[in-house]
């Protein structure tokens, strides 16, 4: 298959010709309609591509009642410092699920380093990219 535009990388491009109002699939699912005719290895794109939501929809949180708690044993997977106090490893993790964020996610893990920098209780702060 030849592309027909130039794709940025981790952008889309149709793998087969689709016409106004087709669905769009990626992993298996819907991500919207193709608004024009879309050609055999275009790029995909929100030009060519519009959502299948509408309207306004509402959201409302009605907290569940609360359970009995159960007994259950608990343990801790900290570890003893040599003062005898205890601790736990303080790591604040980015994991983008999309590879086209991970340029943002490198970007967030230098911002806040930078900004936990002066707090003794954060171990670190790591971007795991998506491959």
């Amino acid at each position: 298959m030849s592309l027909t535009d130039d794709i940025p990388r981790g952008h889309k491009f149709a793998l087969y010709d689709l016409n106004e109002g087709d669905q769009i699939i990626k992993y298996g699912y819907s991500i919207g309609h193709a608004s024009c005719r879309i050609t055999k290895g275009q790029h995909v794109h929100s030009e060519n591509v519009k959502t299948n939501l509408s309207g306004t929809k509402s959201y409302t949180y009605n907290r569940a009642p609360q359970a009995a708690l159960k007994k259950v044993d608990r343990t801790f997977e900290g570890y003893v410092r040599a003062d005898g106090q205890v601790g736990i490893r303080n790591e604040v993790w980015i994991i983008p699920t999309v590879f086209c964020v991970n340029h943002i996610a490198k970007e967030l893990e230098a911002y806040a380093r930078e900004k936990l920098s002066s707090y003794s209780h954060i171990d670190g702060c790591y971007a795991f990219t998506h491959p």
